[in-house]
C-alpha cells in the first residue's frame, strides 16, 4: 500500500507565523513521525517554494508538492465554512502538481503529533480487512504546548464528523481519486463507503499561542502532566 503522510505547510514569505511553525515541526511533530515502527511510507508537504528547500532538508521522505498555479482552486462547496479565524485551502487533486496518488492519505497539520509508534501499522492493519474505500478518524488528545500538559479533547469525531487527523485509503488508485484535503475534515468521511472512529491515544493536536482557530477550553479534563 503506497502510503504518506499529507502536510500542509505553505506560508507567505513575510508570514511572522513560519519561523515558528518551523521550528515546532522540526521539534515536536517531524520526530515522532519519524520514529514509526512502519517506515514504507512518504512525508508529502504542501510548501511554497520559497520555502522548499528549508523544508525538504528536514528529512529525505519529505517531498514537496503545490498547486498548478498561485492560487489554491476551491472546490463547489467551499462557500458553505466560515472565513475569518479559519483559513481554508481545500482543493481538488488535479490542480496539484508534484503529488502522487497514494493508496492511504494520513492528515495531519504541521503542529499535531502522533504518539504511538505503531499508528501507521494500526492504519494499515484497518485497510487490509477491506477492499471497499475508507475513512479512519482518530479522536484526539489536546496537547497544551505552554503547560506541556494533556487534556481531552472537547469534541468526539463519531457519527459521520471526521477529526482532523484522519487516514483516507482508497484501493483503486485508477478511479475516483480524492484528494485528502479536498474538503473540510469534518465532511471527508462522506467521501469514502466505509468508516471508522479510533478511540484516543494515538494522537493530539496542540495548542499554543499561533493557533489559528484551536483552544484550550477552561474546563477541559486533564489526562497527564
Amino acid at each position: 500500500m503506497k502510503t504518506a503522510f499529507i502536510i500542509r505547510m505553505h506560508y507567505g514569505v513575510d508570514n511572522p507565523k513560519w519561523k515558528w511553525r518551523l521550528a515546532y515541526f522540526q521539534a515536536m511533530v517531524l520526530p515522532k513521525i519519524l520514529a514509526q515502527t512502519d517506515q514504507d511510507f512518504d512525508i508529502c508537504m504542501w510548501v511554497n517554494p520559497h520555502h522548499a528547500e528549508e523544508v525538504q532538508a528536514l528529512s529525505p521522505k519529505i517531498k514537496i508538492f503545490n498547486t498548478k498555479g498561485e492560487q489554491s482552486v476551491p472546490v463547489d462547496n467551499r462557500h458553505k465554512f466560515k472565513r475569518g479565524r479559519y483559513f481554508v485551502d481545500f482543493i481538488d487533486y488535479k490542480y496539484l502538481e508534484g503529488l502522487d496518488k497514494y493508496h492511504i492519505q494520513i492528515g495531519l497539520d504541521t503542529d499535531d503529533m502522533i504518539l504511538k509508534t505503531d499508528f501507521i501499522s494500526r492504519i494499515k492493519q484497518e485497510c487490509f480487512k477491506t477492499d471497499k474505500s475508507l475513512h479512519i478518524s482518530f479522536q484526539p488528545e489536546v496537547f497544551h504546548a505552554p503547560t506541556l500538559r494533556t487534556f481531552r479533547a472537547p469534541v468526539e469525531y463519531r457519527d459521520g464528523k471526521g477529526s482532523a487527523i484522519f487516514a483516507l485509503y482508497q484501493p483503486n488508485l485508477n478511479g475516483k481519486y480524492v484528494f485528502a484535503y479536498h474538503d473540510s475534515h469534518l465532511r471527508l468521511p462522506l467521501y469514502a463507503r466505509a468508516r471508522l472512529f479510533i478511540d484516543e491515544g494515538y494522537c493530539a493536536y496542540s495548542v499554543h499561542e499561533c493557533n489559528e482557530s484551536t483552544y484550550l477550553l477552561p474546563h477541559s479534563k486533564q489526562i497527564m502532566l
